[in-house]
């Protein structure tokens, strides 16, 4: 066995045997190093034989808080650690194959669930939990926004439903999913995972679908503390044109107030 020495919580062991792979190439192991808490994140590696006496390692990935879409898998080739692509990012996958033994990595990028309607997600189960952008109607709407608001609004609302309880902030509860019979709305701050907590980014984005008339509502500022937004806020398409929930949703995000279902009343 062939492991390396990391920083890792005592609370840990110091290597689990994830899956074994026998075949008449190799005797091999998944190993994890590790788990993931707080700072400490879970390595994952392939430590293989192939003839007697020699062992060998093979780094196949790592694990970490806000990271936790990470996976490793077991496959008819052999084993991989799959990071999924995300709106910000392309994915990767690193495979170790059994019959070779080389480590052959690959690109994904991301997409959103095919057909995928607004409609269906207010419908389906726990449609808090979806994760807004995942959706295609939802994000062809995002894809249609001007040059300038595009990214800041895929920064502020991805990962949106994972709540914000556990971030770092002065109004954690700015932020999240509101659900009534009128509209569905995501309030983001673009956060990001730094030494054990979340912190908000630079950007505030707020999100309206109106599910009577169907359309999509955008407000964006630079990141406030208190969440109360002024001049400086954009909006796509022109406040003029949004229906009276979607407005009142606004209206709650300019002024900072609570992020709940019942906000807009």
């Amino acid at each position: 066995m062939v492991i390396e020495e990391r920083y890792i919580a005592r609370v840990y062991p110091p290597f689990m045997v994830n899956d074994r792979w026998k075949s008449g190439e190799t005797d091999a192991v998944l190993i994890q190093e590790g788990g993931v808490a707080s700072s400490d994140c879970a390595f994952f590696a392939i430590v293989e034989s192939r003839r007697p006496g020699v062992v060998t390692r093979h780094e196949l990935g790592e694990e970490c808080v806000g990271t936790l879409d990470s996976l490793p898998i077991r496959d008819a080739d052999g084993f991989a650690f799959i990071s999924p692509a995300t709106p910000l990012g392309e994915g990767t996958i690193r495979r170790w194959r059994a019959n070779t033994g080389q480590i052959v990595e690959s690109s994904t990028q991301f997409r959103p669930e095919p057909g995928s309607t607004m409609k269906s997600l207010a419908t389906g189960q726990k449609p808090e939990i979806i994760e807004p952008l995942r959706n295609a109607e939802f994000f062809s709407a995002v894809s249609r926004l001007s040059a300038q608001n595009k990214m800041p609004v895929i920064e502020a609302l991805w990962d949106i439903t994972n709540g914000c309880g556990g971030c770092n902030l002065e109004h954690p509860e700015l932020y999240g999913v509101a659900i009534d019979q009128k509209t569905i709305a995501y309030s983001g701050c673009s956060w990001f995972w730094r030494g054990g907590h979340f912190f908000c980014g630079r950007t505030d984005a707020l999100a309206v679908w109106d599910r009577v008339g169907g359309g999509f509502y955008f407000a964006m500022d630079e990141h406030r503390d208190d969440g109360r937004h002024g001049d400086k806020t954009r909006v796509e398409p022109p406040l003029a044109s949004w229906p009276a929930p979607a407005h009142a949703r606004y209206e709650n995000w300019r002024r900072g107030e609570s992020w709940t279902a019942d906000a807009a009343h």
